[in-house]
């Protein structure tokens, strides 16, 4: 989940996580990752077929660290 984050994500204001993303199988790879790891998320359909993913990632960081 965390590789994951650090691809494709973003950090918000409010301490939170977002990744968009548009790929069909994508989609469905993060939705199949969060469940997982049981973290709870939101999900909101955007403009362009695109998916935005909010939730409190692992570690609300972008870079690796030895954690």
């Amino acid at each position: 989940m965390q590789v994951a984050f650090s691809a494709d994500g973003t950090i918000l204001n409010d301490d939170k996580g977002k990744i968009r993303i548009k790929k069909p199988f994508k989609i469905e790879r993060l939705k199949s990752l969060l469940n997982e790891a049981n973290i709870p998320f939101t999900e909101k359909v955007e403009e362009g077929n695109f998916h935005s993913f909010f939730f409190v990632p692992p570690i609300l960081e972008k870079t690796f660290t030895s954690e």
